[in-house]
């Protein structure tokens, strides 16, 4: 499986999804004009990953989100992309989040913390 890479705009997040090393980062602003032709490939990639997770059983993954923004929009895709993170966990991969935050930026925080209720997975 290939990595997916995609850089960083104005208003998009870089996304670097590595299968070799079980690193799948997005960083930066999430507030893209058409959120749903941006996440699409990202969860598509997540999908083919879920089918071959099995395989990485008991290895460890690690989901990085370092988010200066997002839109209603990008909390959406991003908690699929969480939710997906969770099939991961369950096909036995020891899946974990770290969410970064400014610690000024209470919304980015709360977000997090709101997240981190509704998923069985570790942030």
């Amino acid at each position: 499986m290939q990595s997916l890479q995609i850089e960083a705009t104005e208003t998009s997040p870089k996304v670097d999804f590595s299968p070799l090393t079980n690193v799948f980062e997005i960083v930066g602003e999430s507030r893209p004009e058409n959120a749903r032709e941006f996440y699409l490939p990202i969860m598509s990639w997540l999908d083919e990953y879920v089918s071959i997770a099995p395989s990485q059983a008991k290895k460890d993954v690690i989901f990085k989100f370092d988010l200066d923004y997002m839109n209603s929009i990008s909390m959406k895709f991003l908690f699929e992309i969480l939710r997906k993170a969770e099939a991961i966990k369950t096909a036995g991969c020891n899946t974990k989040i770290q969410w970064y935050f400014n610690r000024r930026d209470e919304d980015i925080k709360e977000n997090g913390e709101e997240f981190a209720t509704l998923l069985t997975i570790p942030f």
